[in-house]
């Protein structure tokens, strides 16, 4: 089964265990510089709030994810990671395109164990974060795009092919298969 950890404990989650809430409101894509400007400089609140906000929601993890050119990801990922579970608990979900900013916020939160989001199907992708994740046991979500197009393929069929190819590059790489979760992007 595939699982993921925090200082609360280990969370199990597929087949036969009930769904997972994740709090994915902790973002910084396209966001106003009135989030990027205080993120930047080292000042969580607004996301330290959301993150107990969800908690209270009742999410069982939280999803964290830093893309944007003002930020030095390398520098503030691995910080509000640590600073998000201090605050709530629970496993913190690491994406980002920064392969240095995973690894440095896998890092951090070890001994725990999280998950990388959004590992598509692209080549350089999977040769960046798949030694990472396999380096920390970190569990790989593979959203089934990338290899063929930058879009969500529309068909199941091409869905799985993409799927595919990133279980096959996970499987490359000696990652168990219970640390490979695809995400189905139901639209």
């Amino acid at each position: 089964m595939t699982k993921v950890s925090s200082k609360n404990g280990t969370l199990e989650f597929g087949p036969g265990f009930p769904t997972m809430l994740i709090n994915e409101t902790l973002y910084v894509v396209n966001k106003p510089e009135s989030v990027i400007e205080p993120i930047s400089k080292g000042n969580f609140e607004t996301f330290l709030e959301l993150a107990r906000w969800g908690q209270v929601m009742g999410t069982d993890m939280t999803a964290l994810l830093i893309t944007h050119p003002e930020i030095n990801e390398v520098e503030i990922l691995p910080r509000l990671a640590r600073a998000i579970h201090e605050e709530t608990g629970s496993p913190v979900g690491l994406d980002t395109r920064n392969p240095e900013a995973i690894e440095a916020a896998l890092a951090e939160l070890k001994p725990y164990r999280s998950i990388i989001w959004t590992v598509t199907a692209e080549q350089k992708v999977l040769d960046e974060l798949l030694p990472i994740a396999k380096k920390y046991d970190a569990v790989v979500s593979g959203m089934p795009m990338g290899r063929n197009s930058i879009n969500v393929p529309m068909t199941v069929e091409e869905r799985l092919s993409e799927a595919n190819t990133i279980i096959d590059a996970c499987k490359a790489y000696d990652i168990p298969v219970e640390n490979i979760v695809i995400d189905a992007v139901c639209m």
